[in-house]
């Protein structure tokens, strides 16, 4: 094998392995038939919370925050959490 066609093999495997890479992480993103409610919640502190950090329940991934916003003492925070978890409502309580 020449050494051109062992350059232009090597290229092909990153190539290949780059656009493997960058379709993973955009399949990640991706979930069919994904329903997600926007919840809007004031705090009196957020201590650096900030706009697309993970939101959790019980240590389980179920959305992320939209946005901060200081408004007058206190802090509102949009919530975009999926379906499962915006229907049941009882953790969500005080």
């Amino acid at each position: 094998m020449s050494r051109t066609r062992e350059i232009q093999v090597g290229i092909t495997v990153l190539v290949a392995l780059g656009v493997t890479l960058w379709g993973v992480t955009w399949l990640k993103q991706l979930t069919l038939a994904r329903r997600v409610r926007v919840w809007h919640v004031t705090f009196p502190q957020t201590g650096g919370l900030s706009s697309s950090d993970e939101v959790q329940v019980n240590g389980l991934k179920r959305g992320s925050v939209q946005s901060v916003a200081l408004v007058g003492d206190h802090v509102t925070v949009d919530l975009a959490l999926t379906w499962r978890c915006a229907t049941s409502g009882s953790w969500a309580r005080r």
